[in-house]
């Protein structure tokens, strides 16, 4: 951004977030679902700490889609993981 937009801005930096803190956000919104889906919760940790540019809602979507009433079959899992966590930069 031109430094006279940048002069009028309050700069703000949050760290990345971590996996406790990303169990604790899925515990708030989706409960006994999160707590079934921990392996989820780390594997997207991971992705966050390799650089990927990822939003949490990616997160809570899978976790809501795999925990719903009709979860998608084991073949079908790693597609649907891909599709809903691509980095949001592509």
């Amino acid at each position: 951004f031109l430094p006279p937009f940048l002069r009028r801005c309050v700069r703000f930096q949050m760290r990345e977030p971590d996996e406790q803190f990303l169990a604790a956000v899925a515990d708030m919104y989706l409960g006994k679902a999160a707590k079934q889906q921990r392996e989820l919760i780390r594997d997207f940790a991971v992705k966050l700490g390799r650089g990927d540019n990822l939003a949490v809602d990616q997160l809570l979507g899978m976790i809501h889609l795999v925990t719903g009433k009709t979860p998608p079959d084991p073949d079908d899992f790693l597609r649907v993981k891909d599709i809903l966590w691509r980095d949001l930069n592509r």
